[in-house]
This record gives structure tokens, sequence and C-alpha cells, in this order.
């Protein structure tokens, strides 16, 4: 349940409220990760699919026996 405002004081407000940045940035932190992390699952995607036409061509080729 949340506190009603009105009741808190100033110092419970001001608590509340580095509390509140604090999860902000932590969230903020955590959604930079997950952009980092999606690109480089991209990057290894498009290389494994660059590798499996290189196989694929070289397989039909002749060149890999």
């Amino acid at each position: 349940m949340m506190s009603n405002p009105q009741n808190m004081s100033e110092e419970e407000r001001q608590a509340k409220v580095r509390a509140t940045l604090k999860l902000k940035q932590d969230v903020s932190a955590l959604l930079t990760n997950v952009r980092a992390q999606a690109a480089i699952a991209e990057r290894y995607a498009n290389e494994n699919q660059y590798l499996k036409e290189y196989i694929g061509s070289s397989m039909k080729s002749g060149d890999l026996k």
C-alpha cells in the first residue's frame, strides 16, 4: 500500500525521491546493457548467417569434402 504524500515528513519524501531516482538509474543501466547485448547478438547472428552461406557455397562447389 502506498503512503499518502500529505502524511509524510519532508525527510520521508526526500528519501522516497532518492530511492526513486536510484531505481530510475538502475533501470537505465539495465536498458543500456540490454541494448548492448542485443547489438552483440545481432552481430553474431549475421556472422553465423554468413558462415552458413559460405559453407553451403563451398560444399556445392566441392571445395570442402
